[in-house]
């Protein structure tokens, strides 16, 4: 009578780490969606540029760009776009 004894391997011990892992990366990720304070744009914002409600107050006229002499001597740098080919005429049909 022949006995089979089978060896423990470490795939147990590899899976139960990557659950694990797993795991703890959701209910992470699930405290910080859920229970962590949002940052606010004053905070993100650097503190040289102000607070929003500040940037909200600014006057803006196209008119003084317009009128303007520096605005009138830019040049265009780049050429505009051309259209290239439009494809095939029946895009199902094989090469």
């Amino acid at each position: 009578m022949a006995f089979a004894f089978q060896e423990e391997s470490n795939k147990n011990i590899l899976t139960i780490t990557i659950v694990v892992s797993v795991a703890v990366a959701v209910v992470g990720g699930a405290y910080m969606l859920f229970f962590t304070k949002a940052p606010l744009i004053d905070v993100v914002v650097p503190p040289e540029v102000g607070s929003v409600s500040e940037l909200s107050k600014v006057d803006f006229n196209a008119n003084d760009f317009s009128n303007s002499s520096v605005f009138s001597s830019l040049r265009r740098q780049v050429s505009e776009a051309e259209a290239g080919p439009a494809g095939r005429t029946n895009p199902f049909s094989p090469f």
